[in-house]
């Protein structure tokens, strides 16, 4: 397995991170609201003073993405 930061102009990573996310989000409760693939991509995107949002990806040797996960960097403390 190997866990990677996606590059932001990857957009099919994180189309991949999206469907993770939301797969993981809705197992079990499918009625539960998720961010769009657009609203993911401009919380990425956007130019944000307090904090940095940092996409990861995990996948097998493969290629078969496994998980995601979104690191909320802080930068004012």
């Amino acid at each position: 397995m190997k866990i990677s930061v996606l590059d932001l102009s990857d957009r099919d990573g994180l189309r991949e991170l999206h469907r993770s996310g939301l797969a993981a989000h809705r197992h079990d409760r499918p009625w539960a609201p998720f961010w769009s693939e657009e609203e993911v991509l401009a919380m990425f995107r956007a130019d944000d003073p307090e904090e940095r949002l940092v996409p990861l990806l995990a996948r097998a040797d493969d290629g078969t993405v496994l998980g995601s996960a979104i690191v909320f960097v802080t930068l004012l403390d």
